[in-house]
């Protein structure tokens, strides 16, 4: 079978895996906004114009039909909206997008809707605002302590990320950010940003996989030694056990398909916290990968009709990864 991996962006990793999981049946296509290395590796690809934006299924849908491309698996937060909207039209013609239902990838892609969905589960998140005067007006209060982090809703825009530490860089960077990001922006101008506490503890990350009908088949998970807000540079593959009811609790509210990636903190305490969720592959899956899990083939058999195989759900745990942007290397210490 063919499919199309869109918006690959950097994620040369990806493409690699996804050709070995349809090996000689079938061919990979890639498409994003620019040329990256990533599409060149593909068997082919296409440039998506910004001016086609409007246009997208059409485009999307018409390379497809040409390519014979069966399955669309999204590797980017750009289109899951217009995919998940398009899920059943896109099906009618042969075309399975595994993407989840519009209100799950709303949930993820929206920091504040993820940060009230959390709430709504009664699962730890970081204190989290949308209004610049309830920020001051709590650290006034005392109830609110610095530092804070401040981000764009939208949480493809990790790189306009900004630690803050007093309330003159709070009113400063805030302004800033929100120019940056007026102008593209989905939300109200003055709805743009989230403002969260900072969370201190043990960084980790899960990458949860349900099967095509929404149904919960596994977790792997990982603890970032060293990483940046974007990036995770080394990392050992770790057990689930203290994080399987929160595991099982998320694969039945979302009822996502296919993949979602988990951040979360463990603090002093112990307490599990929740920081974002990614409805789709996450950067650090390759760490998985590295440590004996293939999500894309099992995703592939998956798509032609086969089950599930063991082989490819479950890690080897204590495995620990390196990853620096050119070369994945993998060691034990």
């Amino acid at each position: 079978m063919n499919i199309l991996l869109s918006f690959a962006g950097d994620k040369t990793d990806m493409v690699e895996y996804f050709k070995k999981a349809v090996g000689n049946t079938g061919k990979v296509f890639a498409n994003d906004y620019a040329l990256k290395y990533a599409l060149t590796q593909a068997d082919g690809y296409f440039i998506i114009s910004h001016e086609c934006n409007n246009d997208y299924i059409s485009v999307l849908t018409d390379y497809c039909k040409k390519n014979n491309i069966s399955a669309i698996i999204p590797l980017s937060d750009f289109d899951l909206p217009v995919l998940s909207k398009n899920k059943q039209k896109l099906k009618s013609i042969g075309i399975t997008a595994t993407v989840s239902d519009e209100e799950a990838v709303e949930i993820c892609i929206d920091r504040w809707k993820t940060y009230l969905f959390l709430k709504s589960i009664n699962v730890n998140h970081p204190k989290s605002y949308i209004d610049l005067e309830s920020v001051k007006k709590d650290i006034n209060e005392k109830t609110l302590t610095f530092p804070l982090i401040m981000k764009p809703r939208i949480a493809s825009k990790k790189f306009m990320e900004i630690y803050i530490e007093t309330l003159e860089e709070l009113e400063l960077f805030y302004r800033k950010l929100k120019q940056n990001i007026s102008k593209t922006s989905n939300f109200n101008e003055d709805k743009n940003i989230i403002i969260q506490e900072n969370i201190s503890g043990d960084e980790y990350a899960i990458c949860l996989l349900n099967d095509l009908q929404g149904n919960f088949v596994t977790a792997v998970s990982l603890k970032k030694l060293q990483a940046s807000n974007i990036k995770t540079y080394i990392a050992p593959i770790v057990d689930n056990k203290p994080f399987e009811n929160l595991l099982k609790l998320f694969s039945s509210e979302l009822k996502f398909i296919s993949c979602i990636e988990i951040n979360l903190c463990l603090n002093q305490a112990e307490d599990i916290i929740v920081t974002e969720i990614n409805a789709r592959f996450g950067k650090d899956y390759t760490f998985w990968q590295f440590a004996g899990t293939d999500f894309p083939k099992q995703i592939v058999d998956w798509l032609t009709g086969k089950p599930v195989s063991l082989e490819n759900i479950y890690p080897v745990i204590g495995v620990k990864g390196s990853k620096d942007g050119v070369l994945p290397v993998i060691f034990n210490c």
